[in-house]
């Protein structure tokens, strides 16, 4: 990995309408940390999430990206640094999987272990290499947004329900993925134990209120 970064939370605050999802937070996630955002469903937790990714505007307090210098990254730049799945983004439906793996990996260069050939070994999808991405399972879909995720070589990850719609394979698969990832920034959103029990860190999305 080339760099390490780490996300700072100013007083932010999230509402939509006149309801606040989260407010008044001040945090920090430092480089290599596991940390798991947890909450019942429609508690914020993915929302919370993709405004530490700046994709989603803030409604409050700043968030500062901080490369290893300690200088700061422009907002603008911080998608070059993280890759993001979630259930609340699609993949490109009318690429192939083998087409999927080029483009993606033309923008987010992968480590220096990884290559196609392993990424159809250990996902199973060797059989559905030609196969266009709105022909594959809810599950072999859920595989390919971890390739997604974890092969790149960037140093933030943020991961809402990584092990949606996976089966017991697949679940060994994400453990596996998190186990190879010990400098990377792992932000987790989940409800799950098996998604973020080996999380040294837990916020509540209740105490964010």
């Amino acid at each position: 990995m080339t760099d390490a970064f780490e996300i700072r939370c100013l007083d932010i605050g999230k509402k939509f309408g006149r309801d606040w999802i989260f407010r008044s937070v001040d945090t920090s996630f430092k480089p290599g940390e596991k940390v798991a955002i947890l909450g019942q469903n429609g508690s914020g937790k993915s929302t919370f999430l993709m405004s530490l990714s700046g994709f989603y505007a803030l409604s409050k307090g700043n968030i500062l990206w901080k490369d290893k210098t300690g200088k700061d990254v422009e907002s603008l730049d911080w998608y070059q640094h993280y890759t993001l799945i979630s259930p609340l983004l699609e993949l490109p439906e009318e690429v192939t999987v083998d087409e999927f793996f080029e483009l993606h990996f033309q923008l987010k260069k992968p480590k220096a272990d990884w290559n196609k050939a392993r990424m159809y070994e250990i996902t199973g999808l060797i059989a559905a290499k030609h196969k266009f991405i709105k022909q594959l399972s809810s599950g072999m879909r859920q595989r390919l947004k971890l390739m997604a995720a974890f092969v790149p070589d960037v140093p933030v990850i943020f991961l809402d329900e990584p092990c949606t719609n996976l089966d017991e394979k697949g679940i060994e698969l994400y453990r596996n993925l998190v186990q190879g990832s010990q400098d990377q920034l792992l932000i987790i959103a989940s409800n799950m134990k098996v998604e973020y029990d080996f999380c040294e860190r837990v916020l509540e999305m209740e105490d964010l209120r």
